[in-house]
């Protein structure tokens, strides 16, 4: 489902939830992506599986919270073949665009449909990437214009890929390079300006995140130029870009730099200046961990950061507004009001020119209903408690290598002592049970697992977001993994 809670300038909750769609009983919906907004309204698309497989669905909805028309089917392909991780963006005539992974070939594409304002499609899907070869392309993003064109990018092989369109959907020549020989990538994200020029921002395998600007006909501003400060090599992931009137832009990303994941961004200038120094987003202490952050600015400059969080021990929607000097505006508060009932997952978030914030994310508490996609508006100046973390003690570590893998990752847990009771399991991003890995005695000090993609039944799991968790009675750790096919 989708529901929305409405609030009053002061952050309090008007009414009871609205469910804007069917419930589809026992069937997931995953990984929301929201529009920004314009005409009065929000379109919110998220992986629907209605059907069986898994497809590309979408609700248009307007900035009282309530949903026009029913949910829409933006994928044509008739077969049980899956579309996965799709991205969604609008301009400012109400058109919007739809990308996605796409296995109707028989491997993963980029494919993409244009619909007008009220989700009528303008044409048949069609496919972004233009290789004759059966390379597999993920993580597909889009921004719109103002003209109504938009950009597309993807990644392959370690390329990071785009392609220009103009507001009919034709392509404005073939896909083109983002990043240099010298620098593989993987997780773009992008955002158009409003002269038309665009940034993409993408993680390199190197555990580095790196950006680069280009004009409106996709012209390199510059080299690829390294958008974290740190000095190690802790691992990073999920940059996400956001970008004001000024063409002043903000880059977030999940970073491990202290030993955990964390929330850090950083600001830059229009042609990619840093704009001070990198900062931490969450404001917990140490020992609870952040995972894929989203982001969105306001034509006026002020900023919302979201992401996944378990400082109350249990995965929430967590949120961060900034002045648009960068400045925080009060403290991390919590999105989702279920807490402690069941994992929320995959946040979006969008600002309207009014400032009027939209949140989306999974949401598991219908339980054996399936996931279903949830969502809260409310106005960036609300007033809102900050929420500390109970802070915990770690004695154990996990890791696991690679974070992003195609056939097999390895695990490894370093207790401070030994565990007798222990398992060590796969879920997917609602906490569904999926694999055993271990469940046996732990040893102190170091102890190694392989795992090969696969779940209990033997059979290989799809792509998608998974997380490796410890668990030894109430205590859990757990990590993320992205699994690519």
């Amino acid at each position: 489902d989708i529901s929305f809670q409405m609030y009053d300038s002061s952050g309090f909750p008007q009414d009871s939830n609205a469910i804007i769609t069917g419930n589809y009983y026992g069937a997931h919906q995953r990984f929301p992506s929201i529009s920004g907004e314009y005409h009065g309204v929000f379109v919110v698309i998220w992986e629907d599986f209605r059907r069986g497989d898994c497809d590309i669905y979408a609700q248009i909805v307007d900035t009282t919270g309530m949903s026009i028309g029913s949910n829409i089917q933006l994928v044509d392909d008739t077969s049980s073949s899956e579309q996965i991780f799709a991205s969604v963006s609008k301009d400012t005539q109400g058109d919007f665009i739809a990308v996605w992974m796409d296995a109707r070939n028989g491997n993963w594409d980029i494919y993409a449909a244009l619909f007008d304002e009220s989700g009528n499609p303008l044409d048949s899907n069609f496919r972004v990437n233009a290789d004759t070869t059966k390379d597999d392309q993920f993580f597909s993003v889009c921004a719109k214009n103002k003209k109504g064109g938009f950009v597309v990018a993807w990644c392959a092989r370690g390329l990071v890929m785009a392609r220009r369109y103009d507001k009919d959907a034709n392509p404005l020549g073939v896909p083109f390079r983002v990043n240099e020989d010298s620098i593989s990538g993987f997780c773009p994200s992008i955002v158009n300006s409003h002269d038309c020029s665009f940034a993409i921002t993408y993680a390199a395998p190197t555990s580095r995140i790196f950006a680069r600007v280009f004009d409106s006909t996709a012209t390199p501003m510059g080299s690829s130029f390294r958008v974290d400060d740190d000095s190690t090599h802790a691992q990073k992931f999920s940059p996400q870009i956001g970008m004001n009137s000024t063409n002043t832009f903000t880059i977030v990303w999940e970073d491990l730099r202290n030993m955990e994941p964390d929330i850090y961004a950083q600001r830059f200038d229009s042609v990619g200046n840093q704009i001070g120094t990198n900062f931490r987003v969450n404001d917990d202490g140490w020992g609870c961990e952040q995972y894929l952050p989203k982001i969105a600015v306001s034509p006026q400059g002020r900023c919302i950061i979201t992401w996944m969080d378990e400082r109350e021990l249990h995965l929430d929607i967590y949120a961060q507004r900034y002045e648009d000097d960068g400045s925080p505006l009060a403290g991390n508060f919590r999105v989702n009001d279920c807490a402690g009932l069941s994992p929320m997952a995959t946040p979006d978030v969008s600002i309207d020119e009014t400032e009027l914030m939209l949140f989306a994310w999974e949401d598991t508490r219908n339980g054996s209903a399936g996931s279903d996609i949830f969502a809260k508006i409310m106005r960036f100046e609300s007033g809102i408690a900050e929420r500390k973390c109970k802070k915990r003690q770690k004695k154990a570590c996990l890791q696991i290598n690679p974070n992003s893998c195609i056939g097999k990752t390895e695990i490894t847990v370093v207790l401070t002592s030994a565990y007798k009771n222990a398992q060590i399991q796969v879920c997917d991003v609602s906490g569904r049970f999926l694999c055993e890995i271990a469940n046996t005695g732990l040893q102190h000090g170091l102890n190694q697992f392989t795992w090969k993609a696969t779940g209990n039944d033997g059979k290989r799991l799809p792509s998608g977001v998974y997380f490796i968790v410890l668990r030894k009675g109430e205590m859990y750790i757990s990590k993320k993994l992205v699994l690519l096919r």
